[in-house]
């Protein structure tokens, strides 16, 4: 365009004048663009950040709930086996509810195979044949299924008779069922957030004004060029600049309509694939032997000594781990599924 503008062969009459565009009219334009783009861009990473939030309070709230039933069935002067029967039992299904969870968070809350096929479940395949056709059954209510289940279970385990499975008074038992339905509600914030689009119009008005600038900005730099610089054979410079504004407000708009959506199969969404994996791992850690033993210290003496982790681990031989590592072939996830087994 610039070629033909200076050798003005592009039609009757074209040239320099013919492409005039005052810079500040193109200013202003670029300007409100600019704007719109950068609110809607800044909006997505919002609902994204938002959505990380709310994902990442559901699954600690879930382990809470195991925690709290991990710590409380020690108090219970029920059979070994029931108690460990009914901590399994709760494991597993937090484990399922987690899961499902993830799986409705996808794109307009549609469950893809390959989402099915990435998230794990501790001993799915040991609940029963009548849980698992009412899970079929229910595909839309799949979540509230499997957390009225664990809400009855605990609210069972806190009224059962003389000897009850979770031997705490009811404040206690409440803060339990507290965070059970914290998770809850934390997973219905999740579901706005992928199920509630950007403003339709926004966006549209947005898009349009980009296809607009993508024909305007060429013209507008074949003209400003030669204003600038003084000269009519810049062909680079036009280039150059018409490639780095088109370049940077498209990719802005394509990255802004990736985050609005955390939850979906994107290489820049939510992992929810690993967290799931990462979540399992810490359930199963809760059966680990080490877990039910309360730490004591050899020394009376009052609070004195300091001495750092790594003299720790140094004295112990230990390997430091990675906090969030989801490896299944680990030495204490291998030990976990075993108890389970």
């Amino acid at each position: 365009m610039k070629h033909f503008q200076n050798e003005r062969v592009w039609g009757l009459g074209w040239g320099i004048e013919a492409t005039a565009i005052h810079p500040s009219a193109y200013g202003s334009f670029l300007g409100v663009l600019g704007f719109l783009v950068i609110f809607r861009t800044s909006g997505a990473y919002g609902r994204f950040i938002k959505g990380a939030h709310d994902v990442d309070a559901m699954k600690v709230a879930y382990f809470e709930v195991a925690v709290f039933v991990t710590s409380f069935l020690k108090l219970s002067k029920k059979e070994p086996a029931a108690k460990k029967k009914f901590h399994y039992d709760i494991i597993r299904l937090l484990s399922l509810l987690n899961a499902l969870c993830y799986s409705k968070l996808g794109d307009r809350a549609k469950t893809t195979e390959t989402r099915l096929a990435s998230l794990q479940v501790i001993d799915l395949d040991s609940l029963d044949a009548d849980s698992l056709d009412a899970l079929k059954d229910e595909k839309k209510h799949q979540v509230l299924l499997v957390y009225t289940w664990i809400h009855s279970m605990i609210t069972d385990a806190f009224c059962d008779g003389e000897v009850k499975m979770i031997p705490v008074p009811a404040p206690v038992c409440g803060q339990i069922l507290a965070k059970l339905s914290g998770g809850y509600e934390k997973f219905e914030d999740c579901r706005q957030t992928a199920l509630v689009p950007f403003p339709f119009p926004y966006a549209q008005s947005t898009l349009w004004l980009l296809v607009l600038h993508w024909f305007v900005c060429p013209f507008a730099m074949c003209h400003l060029v030669a204003k600038v610089e003084g000269e009519n054979n810049r062909f680079g410079s036009v280039f150059l600049f018409t490639l780095l504004q088109v370049f940077l407000l498209w990719s802005m708009v394509l990255t802004a309509a990736q985050l609005e959506n955390p939850f979906g199969e994107d290489p820049n969404d939510l992992d929810l694939a690993g967290d799931q994996d990462t979540f399992n791992t810490r359930l199963a850690e809760l059966t680990m032997p080490c877990i039910q033993v309360k730490p004591s210290y050899s020394t009376k003496s009052p609070i004195q000594g300091r001495s750092s982790l790594g003299d720790m681990f140094d004295k112990f031989d230990f390997k430091v781990e990675d906090e969030y590592d989801s490896d299944e072939d680990g030495v204490a996830y291998t030990a976990a599924r075993a108890l389970l087994g």
